[in-house]
């Protein structure tokens, strides 16, 4: 099944939406509020913003490889990535490279370097072939697409955290 421009005019529009969303809810977010570790275990809203713009990175550099052709569904294994990063109920160790290393961030800084990591996502996707393989360390065999189902998906699964952790810490402060 051939990718077409509304394939990708939906999956970027999406994207495009959460990463929106996320960057407003940052925004909004006083900025006490940014470092506070809500409980043990849990990362800052400042560390899931970096932990994204780490995977951000990464996923740029991913989308930039040279692929090989692909003889199946470019979107075969979108499902696939749905059903994972959006099953709220698990949760997953990041690999060591997208851990966040800080305990203490500036907000400013730390939304503009997410913006720029969605900007450069974008830019990278519109100029390369996006109905290729690559062989990424995380997802094996991959199209090209399915990464950017993968930001998706990995975004909107952020997006929820800080949500949940600015509810945790509204109500620590009730």
């Amino acid at each position: 099944m051939p990718i077409t421009s509304t394939n990708i005019g939906m999956i970027t529009g999406s994207l495009n939406t959460t990463a929106m969303e996320l960057v407003s809810l940052l925004k909004s977010c006083p900025e006490n509020r940014m470092n506070n570790i809500p409980f043990e275990g849990s990362w800052t809203i400042a560390q899931v913003a970096d932990h994204l713009f780490l995977s951000n990175t990464s996923i740029a550099k991913a989308l930039s490889l040279e692929g090989t052709s692909i003889n199946r569904a470019a979107d075969e294994r979108a499902g696939e990535l749905e059903a994972i990063f959006l099953d709220f109920s698990k949760k997953y160790k990041a690999p060591d490279f997208i851990i966040p290393a800080k305990e203490l961030y500036g907000k400013e800084e730390l939304i503009h370097q997410l913006e720029h990591s969605f900007s450069t996502i974008k830019e990278v996707s519109d100029h390369t072939d996006l109905a290729v393989l690559i062989n990424h360390p995380a997802f094996g065999d991959i199209s090209k697409l399915e990464i950017l189902y993968f930001v998706w998906f990995h975004t909107q699964r952020h997006l929820q955290q800080v949500k949940n952790i600015l509810h945790y810490l509204e109500g620590k402060q009730q």
